[in-house]
């Protein structure tokens, strides 16, 4: 897909007022398009669920954007962020994150590493 396409995913998100599902994993798309995927989602009261597996969370200001996304926006019950391989501190910025969003019913963080995950 590339950074054009999610440029363009994120156009349209902002507007789109019948979407109710998201899959976007396994795509290339880059930091500036995920980064402005998760400003139009914030705003997005539509969607419900987010499957964003495989995209690999690789700054700590994709994890950021991605956080707030999470914090802002209460009406996804759904969320699959499985195969990202998020680690460290910014496992530990998601998860802040979750915890303030009771919407969230159905969480996915499948194949992260293990050795990485220290909730406590």
């Amino acid at each position: 897909m590339g950074q054009k396409g999610g440029e363009a995913i994120a156009s349209a998100l902002a507007i789109n007022t019948k979407l109710k599902m998201l899959w976007i994993g396994r795509n290339k798309i880059g930091e500036k398009a995920t980064a402005l995927i998760c400003e139009a989602l914030k705003t997005n009261t539509n969607l419900k669920s987010l499957l964003y597996e495989d995209m690999r969370f690789s700054s700590k200001e994709i994890t950021i954007s991605f956080a707030e996304l999470i914090k802002t926006n209460k009406n996804i019950t759904e969320l699959d962020i499985g195969r990202n391989d998020i680690k460290g501190s910014n496992l530990k910025i998601i998860m802040e994150a979750i915890k303030t969003n009771s919407a969230i019913t159905n969480l996915s963080l499948s194949i992260q590493n293990r050795n990485s995950i220290n909730l406590c």
